[in-house]
């Protein structure tokens, strides 16, 4: 059976953007930071996202972190509201991707 756990992490993304009451960017850094950062460097993930993340790594990686805020939240604090909603809209869509894929492909 496919690995059900990039879908389950951009579940977990998509619920921290939707539910929390902060700023979208730091919903974003949120989202990064506590589930789509885990799927750095896992084989189940599709090379698309993978490419993807990996671009997000090295912006993130790029900027110093400022307060000991970690470097995810700067880089977010720093995106204007386009970009944080084009970067919510790919978190959304790889969700909604991943888990169509995952069920339709596998049948599970």
């Amino acid at each position: 059976m496919k690995d059900h756990y990039p879908s389950e992490k951009f579940s977990a993304a998509v619920d921290t953007l939707a539910t929390s009451p902060r700023l979208l960017q730091e919903r974003i850094a949120d989202a990064f930071s506590h589930s789509l950062m885990l799927l750095i460097g896992n084989a189940a993930v599709p090379e698309d996202v993978k490419e993807k993340l990996a671009e997000y790594d090295a912006a993130w990686s790029s900027v110093e972190d400022v307060g000991a805020q970690g470097t995810i939240s700067v880089w977010a604090s720093g995106l204007s509201d386009d970009e944080a909603m084009d970067i919510a809209t790919w978190i959304v869509e790889k969700a909604f991707e991943l888990d169509r894929q995952y069920w339709t492909d596998e049948g599970a």
